[in-house]
């Protein structure tokens, strides 16, 4: 997922890492992917972080009430969002935050969707 600014030629602001399309691989291995956004490691991508979305899977983007912030729903169930401010966001998948983002962080995520009550 990936926030462009559309006022410039488009160009990503922020992005969130949501999962692979491949099995995760090791540290040993990432070094065979050579596109800018290779696949989170075992170390960083929970267990759970290989998905193949199936037709019937329904992906809907959803802005905070301020319109600064963005989170993906999968099936209505959040899996990533981006804050304002910060180039990698949040996701379910993450174990840890590096290079792929930040772990879910369930407060700021109900702070910033004002879902806290």
């Amino acid at each position: 997922m990936a926030l462009f600014n559309p006022a410039k030629q488009p160009f990503v602001v922020a992005d969130a890492w949501i999962y692979n399309r491949i099995p995760t691989p090791s540290q040993a291995d990432i070094a065979q992917f050579k596109t800018a956004s290779p696949p989170a490691i075992r170390t960083y991508a929970h267990a759970n972080a290989r998905f193949a979305p199936l037709k019937s899977d329904t992906f809907e983007l959803k802005w905070s009430p301020d319109g600064r912030s963005v989170v993906l729903l999968i099936n209505s169930i959040p899996f990533g969002f981006i804050p304002p401010g910060i180039p990698r966001g949040y996701s379910k998948h993450l174990i840890k935050t590096g290079p792929w983002g930040h772990k879910w962080d369930e407060p700021l995520y109900q702070i910033i969707m004002n879902e806290s009550g």
